[in-house]
């Protein structure tokens, strides 16, 4: 079974309980805008993932790999911005609801 995805223009994502899930944003962290994420969901894991690989620089997706531990409905929220600015340098957002059944 495949891992189900979540991007933007997604609202909400059903999952079972225990299963994982990918959110990808789109991300250039050599900028230093970085995507923070608000949520009481399990982090599983946060990687980056370059869309030119060996170019320094180059932009490409955030995956956050996450997981509900048990039932219920988990408003999940992210921010673009330069972690030392705090939300004063927030460019971007993401807001979805997870439901985990």
């Amino acid at each position: 079974m495949s891992m189900q995805l979540l991007r933007k223009g997604l609202a909400e994502l059903n999952v079972a309980t225990g299963d994982s899930f990918a959110l990808e944003l789109p991300e250039t962290p050599t900028t230093g805008f970085r995507w923070h994420l608000d949520t009481r969901l399990e982090l599983v894991s946060s990687e980056f993932v370059s869309s030119a690989a060996g170019q320094p620089g180059a932009g490409g997706v955030r995956r956050f790999v996450l997981k509900a531990a048990s039932p219920g409905r988990y408003p999940l929220g992210a921010v673009l911005r330069r972690g030392w600015l705090g939300d004063s340098s927030r460019v971007d957002e993401f807001a979805a609801t997870v439901v985990a059944s």
